[in-house]
């Protein structure tokens, strides 16, 4: 797995961004993941640079451009709340738009998906997929 899939998957289920992640880094299962965020101290590992603060910072591997506004769309994503990110994760699960979710929320967790995919972490794809369910589900409402 990669450190930003499960980053992503922490926001989207309103848990805190780095949990699991540096463990994982630490015991091997995360490898190669390009950026992370930390919580106390710069730390690297192999080609992955923890930064504080939850900042995303610039990784050794070269990505760092696609990630300027990474955590802006994560906070904006958790600020949707709990109701909302339970939405999103229904429309994932069965393709079907719950009742009350609002194009607002699916460009705010497609903003996420898009740092995934345009940094390389995205490696199953199921990123790009849910961004083209948002796409279609967008078009839908119009």
């Amino acid at each position: 797995m990669a450190a930003g899939t499960g980053i992503i998957y922490n926001a989207a289920t309103d848990r805190p961004l780095t949990e699991g992640v540096q463990a994982g880094i630490a015991r091997g299962t995360i490898a190669g993941a390009g950026v992370g965020v930390g919580a106390a101290a710069t730390t690297t590992f192999g080609a992955t640079t923890l930064a504080t603060a939850g900042r995303v910072a610039a990784p050794a591997t070269g990505a760092a451009g696609a990630l300027g506004s990474r955590a802006e769309a994560i906070a904006n994503l958790r600020s949707l709340g709990p109701e909302t990110v339970g939405m999103l994760r229904e429309f994932f699960k069965t393709g079907q738009l719950p009742q009350g979710l609002t194009p607002d929320a699916l460009q705010a967790y497609r903003a996420v998906a898009d740092h995934a995919v345009r940094a390389g972490i995205d490696k199953l794809g199921v990123q790009a997929q849910r961004i083209q369910m948002i796409d279609d589900a967008l078009q839908r409402m119009q």
